[in-house]
């Protein structure tokens, strides 16, 4: 396929709304568009009265944008190809007639214009979704870490991959009969869809709509359906039904993806997420270094020689380390070596960590409270040695469901490899300020 041909095959309006899917800018799309109709780059910096050094500058941003590896004209090509390829996957797409098609409804957008980081986790995420099909992926993590921000940037990426693109917040528990009308009633719009009354029913003909049109279903704070004072990843009373939604969306045979965003991860995932299967999760860390740097560029904090240690105690949360930065910028005169060699933590919001410390169990908050208390990492034999009235089985319990909600660190000895058991920093922070008698506080 040479160049000409390339261009005959994308439609300009494509072209326009794959670009503003991936941020490239006005000016970026006029040298693409030049450049896939075949013209050369002196020939592009001579009708767009720049030099040549910026079209390729232009270009190189494309190619970043797509994650287009390579070199020369090696990258070209990629790019070429992969342009042609979701236009031909548009195309199969727009042959089904329906109202629906290219439509996103999304309730509750949040701004990602400045966002930080996080390539790899996008292409890990694209690739299970768009090149492997996957159905069912859930983003997990702790609260702050920026799963909400991930999958927004993420749905703007992949968008012209689908027919649909619907979003929704759990945020209000929503039983899930109501969920279902409102999830039949935007794929069906502007018809009115003829909803069964059961659930069961309701999820046949939601699969039934996935099965027939290619959607991306995104559903954010799927924690707020869980139970309170009990082991991680089991329902609230009355919403078990939505565990059957999940396992059959996961494994019914459809063209569509739901994705799940949760600060637990759901029982369903841990059983049926599998390397060969179309179920994955990730479990989403903190920003890397370089990443977390620019929260703290943006804000011109200076005392550059601590920034490191401070991105370290906070693990790189980025909504931590933008409520810090605040504070320092307030309170130490934007120096972040005058905080940090105060050795303290500060925990500037707590409703982060309230909502997820109320789900857990009587058991759990004793072992947050004890390791809360210690100083050093803790190994299995240590904690059980400290909490001699809990059965082994039940601290076994209770580690792993600590662990799924992501409010422990486990760390290895260098020497023995022996597994340990801890807190972050805020975390242990929070427990110690909020959760702990005045008599056992540090």
């Amino acid at each position: 396929m040479n160049d000409n041909e390339a261009q005959a095959l994308i439609s300009q309006e494509f072209l326009q709304s794959i670009a503003a899917s991936r941020g490239i800018r006005p000016a970026e799309l006029e040298v693409l568009s030049l450049s896939l109709s075949g013209i050369s780059t002196t020939e592009i910096a001579s009708q767009l009265d720049i030099s040549e050094d910026l079209v390729r500058k232009r270009l190189s941003r494309i190619y970043i944008k797509f994650q287009i590896e390579g070199r020369g004209p090696v990258k070209f090509a990629k790019l070429q190809q992969l342009l042609h390829n979701l236009y031909q996957t548009h195309l199969g797409s727009t042959t089904n007639n329906s109202p629906i098609l290219n439509r996103i409804d999304w309730s509750e957008v949040i701004d990602v214009s400045i966002f930080y980081g996080r390539s790899e986790e996008l292409a890990q995420l694209e690739q299970w979704i768009v090149r492997d099909s996957s159905r069912l992926i859930a983003v997990v993590g702790l609260g702050g870490i920026g799963k909400t921000a991930l999958l927004t940037k993420l749905t703007q990426q992949i968008q012209p991959y689908f027919d649909c693109v619907i979003g929704r917040s759990l945020h209000n528990a929503p039983p899930l009969e109501n969920l279902l009308a409102d999830l039949l009633k935007s794929l069906s719009h502007p018809q009115e869809p003829e909803l069964s009354e059961k659930a069961d029913e309701r999820i046949v003909q939601l699969i039934s709509y996935l099965r027939d049109r290619r959607c991306l279903l995104v559903l954010d704070d799927v924690q707020t359906i869980l139970r309170s004072n009990d082991l991680y990843g089991r329902y609230l009373q009355g919403y078990e039904g939505y565990g059957a939604l999940f396992r059959r969306i996961a494994e019914e045979q459809h063209q569509s993806c739901l994705v799940l965003s949760s600060q637990e991860k759901l029982k369903e995932i841990s059983l049926l997420e599998n390397p060969s299967r179309p179920i994955h999760s990730l479990k989403l860390e903190g920003l890397k270094p370089e990443d977390a740097q620019q929260i703290l560029l943006r804000k011109n904090l200076t005392g550059k020689q601590s920034w490191q240690e401070l991105i370290q105690h906070y693990r790189g949360n980025p909504l931590e380390l933008k409520l810090i930065a605040a504070t320092i910028e307030d309170i130490f005169n934007k120096d972040v070596a005058e905080f940090v060699k105060l050795r303290t933590t500060i925990v500037s919001d707590r409703e982060i960590l309230d909502e997820p410390f109320k789900r857990l169990s009587a058991l759990e908050k004793q072992v947050m409270q004890l390791l809360a208390k210690e100083d050093k990492a803790l190994s299995f034999q240590q904690l059980r040695a400290k909490i001699e009235e809990i059965a082994t089985s039940d601290l076994i319990e209770v580690l792993e469901s600590l662990g799924g909600r992501y409010l422990i660190e486990k760390v290895k000895t260098q020497d023995t490899n022996e597994l340990l058991f801890t807190l972050q920093p805020v975390i242990k922070k929070y427990v110690t300020k909020y959760h702990l008698p005045s008599a056992q506080k540090t």
